[in-house]
């Protein structure tokens, strides 16, 4: 499990970090959550979908049919599109938000990236001058704080469409050559003939919250989960091939559930 702090001269004045290799630490993410700045580009690549959180919905990338299976990343942790969301990209670093609304930057400390200065000619500073931070710190801050003003906007954005009805449960399957074709669960879309049937100045104010290009870019992105099944079976033929030169050590029980239930990932 993460284990984040906040960054702080007395607690990582004296300590490094280093940059990650390859995205081990996401394996288990199935799901990862989006913001509207990144959207143009987690559409080419992912399916994307709302899911309930609180008493609204976020916008996450599906990158997985199971909770703990992350289809997009590779057995060497490599991932296998080019565009990594924003979320995975700043990791370990993660911004987090005091009571006072107050934006800290908080640093995983469980993730294997805290070293001792001069361990390692890679090893970087959390420090600067005084006590201002390292530049790229300062960059990883940056972008972060840039994240998360584009994910106030589209939480406000993806609350418009709540407010106007247009966001509906998304029902369809998922089919693979090992078990074949599941029914989802838990999935929510845009359902596109509420958004059609709109009155004019109901459309004008999903216009002007910035709802629209999300609406038509989820269900751009819709195309994609397809390839969640594609990308399930190419896991399976490797692990397969594998298999057949080694015996396993523990025959795992196999499961006839045909259905998907994403209502389990934990959101």
């Amino acid at each position: 499990m993460p284990t984040y702090h906040v960054i702080s001269r007395d607690r990582h004045g004296a300590r490094a970090w280093v940059r990650r290799q390859g995205y081990d630490f996401a394996a288990a993410d199935s799901v990862i959550p989006l913001v509207g700045a990144e959207l143009s580009r987690a559409v080419l690549h992912y399916p994307i979908a709302f899911l309930p959180q609180g008493e609204g919905f976020g916008l996450y990338a599906l990158t997985g049919i199971e909770p703990g299976r992350n289809l997009f990343l590779t057995r060497d942790g490599r991932w296998v599109v080019p565009y990594i969301p924003a979320a995975i990209r700043a990791y370990p670093f993660r911004l987090a938000t005091l009571e006072d609304n107050r934006h800290v930057l908080c640093f995983d400390e469980d993730s294997g990236q805290l070293v001792e200065p001069g361990s390692s000619a890679a090893a970087l500073s959390f420090f600067g001058e005084g006590n201002a931070p390292d530049p790229e710190v300062a960059r990883v801050l940056d972008f972060l704080l840039e994240t998360d003003r584009s994910g106030q906007r589209t939480a406000r954005a993806v609350a418009a469409l709540q407010a106007k009805g247009v966001i509906a449960p998304w029902e369809t399957t998922i089919e693979t050559r090992a078990r074949g074709r599941q029914a989802v669960s838990g999935l929510f879309r845009v359902d596109e003939d509420a958004l059609n049937r709109l009155p004019a100045s109901d459309f004008e104010d999903l216009r002007q919250a910035g709802s629209l290009v999300i609406a038509y870019l989820q269900m751009v992105s819709m195309q994609h989960l397809v390839s969640l099944g594609q990308l399930a079976d190419a896991h399976a033929e490797a692990e397969a091939r594998i298999a057949a030169t080694v015996k396993p050590l523990i025959e795992m029980p196999t499961t006839d559930n045909d259905t998907i239930d994403w209502s389990r990932f934990g959101i």
